[in-house]
């Protein structure tokens, strides 16, 4: 029994882990010259001298056993202090740097908001190069906003409506008019080659009734001479430099 007693203290000492792989430092990843990180408690550090020399009497010499995490003991009072200290740092390093420090509980956050820095980042110039009209006063989105199409169509009857807008002193019921008698470009190309004549088309368009309002408030009026040319030499004419607002 007395056999059995001894072997079975020994199996369990020997699966103990030894009290220097408990207070043993992890590996540095900047190599040897990596400076260490004094221990806050002296007499922690007196501990793992004395465990390192009790090594080398046994035999060990110098070789350490990595471990991948250590435990450090610390006070109440000491731990206040470092977290402070590290709460202090970061303070002076947002002020004196003028950097953002943000902080992540994962690894899967920290590259959320990687992809999201960089596409921030790579987006900025095209922004600001939208951003710049050109303009000394303010316009609302609505005034240069683009429309959207998806692959179906939908929205080029919008984007139609608004190019005949363009036009100096076309409202957005005229434009309805004219896009409500030919929904597209295309449509109003094909009815201008089948009029005989260039006065012919440049009138095709002044017929169309226009209308405002509603109920006893409704008014009407027609497209008119003016605009229906102006319409139809800028559908057809090939000179970049025309003007097209004018009137007669």
């Amino acid at each position: 029994m007395a056999e059995s007693d001894s072997w079975s203290e020994s199996s369990e000492e020997e699966n103990l882990p030894s009290l220097a792989s408990l207070l043993r430092p992890s590996p540095c990843l900047g190599g040897p010259s990596c400076p260490r990180v004094p221990s806050p408690d002296p007499e922690a550090a007196e501990v793992v001298e004395m465990v390192s020399s009790e090594g080398e009497e046994m035999g060990g010499g110098d070789e350490w056993t990595e471990e991948p995490n250590v435990l450090v003991l610390l006070g109440l009072e000491e731990f206040l202090s470092m977290a402070h200290s590290y709460k202090q740092a970061l303070v002076d390093l947002q002020l004196s740097t003028q950097v953002q420090i943000s902080m992540f509980e994962s690894s899967e956050e920290l590259g959320e908001y990687a992809t999201m820095f960089t596409k921030a980042v790579a987006e900025a110039p095209y922004k600001r190069e939208r951003e710049n009209t050109g303009f000394s006063f303010y316009l609302e989105k609505g005034c240069f906003g683009g429309v959207k199409v998806d692959p179906s169509g939908k929205g080029l009857l919008k984007v139609w409506k608004r190019q005949i807008q363009q036009f100096n002193r076309v409202s957005s019921e005229m434009a309805e008019a004219i896009v409500s008698a030919y929904p597209s470009p295309q449509l109003l190309i094909q009815a201008y080659e089948r009029c005989s004549s260039d006065q012919e088309r440049e009138n095709m368009l002044a017929n169309i009734p226009v209308h405002r309002g509603e109920g006893v408030t409704a008014t009407s009026r027609r497209i008119g001479p003016e605009l229906s040319r102006r319409i139809y030499l800028q559908m057809t004419s090939h000179d970049p430099d025309l003007c097209l607002d004018f009137t007669g």
